[in-house]
C-alpha cells in the first residue's frame, strides 16, 4: 500500500519537517512512502527494518540527519525527490544530501537497489554506508574525499564508483 495522506500520523508530527527518528520503524505493509515537499528532514532509523518498502518519495530538499535511516530494508529499489520520475532499482538522493550518513543502507540485502546517485555528496559520513547491498552496482558522488571502514562490505555487484568532479588541491 501507499503511504501519502497519513505520513504525519506516522511520521511522529501533525505537518512534519521532518520524519521523527524511527517514524516509521519497523511499520510493515507499506510498499511505497511519499512525504510532503516540505518534509525535509530524515532521521535516524526513519525508514529502518520496514520489510515491504520499495520506493519513497522525498523533497528535493532533503537532509538527513542521522544514521541507519532505510537500514533493513530488503525490498527497497527507489528513492526519488519530487518532481522527477522514478527509476527502478535508483535511488537518487538530492543535490542538499553533501554526506551520506553511516550505515544509510546498511543489512538492507536488497539486489533491487542497483544504482545510488548524489550528485552534492563528497563525503561518505561514516562506516558501512552501503554495507550488504548486494545488488547496488554504481555509487555515483559529487566528490570523494573519505571513504570510511566497511562503507562496500559484502557489496559484491559493486562495479563502479563515479566522481562527478574532483577538486585538486
Amino acid at each position: 500500500s501507499t503511504l501519502s495522506e497519513d505520513v504525519d500520523a506516522v511520521a511522529g508530527y501533525s505537518h512534519p519537517t521532518q520524519v521523527a527518528g524511527s517514524g516509521f520503524l519497523s511499520k510493515s505493509g507499506i510498499t511505497r512512502v511519499i512525504l510532503p515537499e516540505a518534509c525535509y528532514g530524515i532521521n535516524q532509523q526513519s525508514f529502518s527494518n520496514m520489510a515491504d518498502l520499495e520506493s519513497v518519495v522525498i523533497s528535493s530538499q532533503t537532509q538527513f540527519g542521522g544514521k541507519q535511516a532505510f537500514s533493513s530494508c530488503k525490498k527497497l529499489s527507489t528513492i526519488t525527490p519530487h518532481g522527477m520520475a522514478e527509476t527502478n532499482g535508483v535511488a537518487f538522493l538530492p543535490e542538499t544530501v553533501t554526506s551520506i550518513p553511516a550505515n544509510l543502507f546498511q543489512a538492507a540485502n536488497s539486489t533491487a537497489l542497483k544504482h545510488v546517485i548524489a550528485p552534492g555528496a563528497t563525503d561518505f559520513g561514516g562506516d558501512a554506508c552501503f554495507q550488504n547491498c548486494n545488488g547496488l552496482e554504481t555509487v555515483t558522488v559529487k566528490d570523494l574525499k573519505h571513504i570510511y571502514t566497511l562503507t562496500f562490505q559484502s557489496c559484491n555487484a559493486l562495479t563502479n564508483i563515479v566522481v562527478l568532479s574532483r577538486n585538486n588541491p
